[in-house]
């Protein structure tokens, strides 16, 4: 059994929104990218209630930060798959922690070095 999973920002807003699609991964801990956390907690016209509420969910997952080897990771990867920044940061976060990725963008499927989850819409 895995220590848990990554989420990409689309898989964490789905969580959020408690879509079904996120059903199969409840009972799994949830680790965030850095960049997913500022990626929802930076939407323009937040109201205070939305605010709280990404609070909570973001206090509930393990915050990736990052570091001098994720960085690394990140420059490699963005050279080899040409990933856009914030992809490549958080697929850095996933592939240094060993955790696979649960995102429904079908970019990080092209990235060898993953384990990744697909969500179907």
């Amino acid at each position: 059994m895995t220590k848990g999973v990554l989420l990409d920002t689309n898989a964490l807003i789905y969580h959020m929104e408690g879509r079904n699609i996120m059903l199969p991964y409840q009972e799994m801990d949830f680790w965030i990218s850095v960049v997913s956390e500022i990626e929802i907690r930076s939407k323009k016209n937040l109201s205070m209630k939305e605010e709280k509420q990404i609070l909570n969910v973001v206090s509930d997952c393990v915050v990736c930060e990052i570091n001098h080897d994720v960085k690394e990771i990140a420059i490699a990867l963005r050279r080899t798959y040409g990933l856009k920044l914030a992809d490549s940061l958080i697929a850095a976060s996933a592939w240094y922690h060993r955790l696979p990725i649960v995102t429904a963008d079908k970019v990080f499927i092209r990235i060898e070095e993953l384990n990744v989850f697909l969500l179907e819409l």
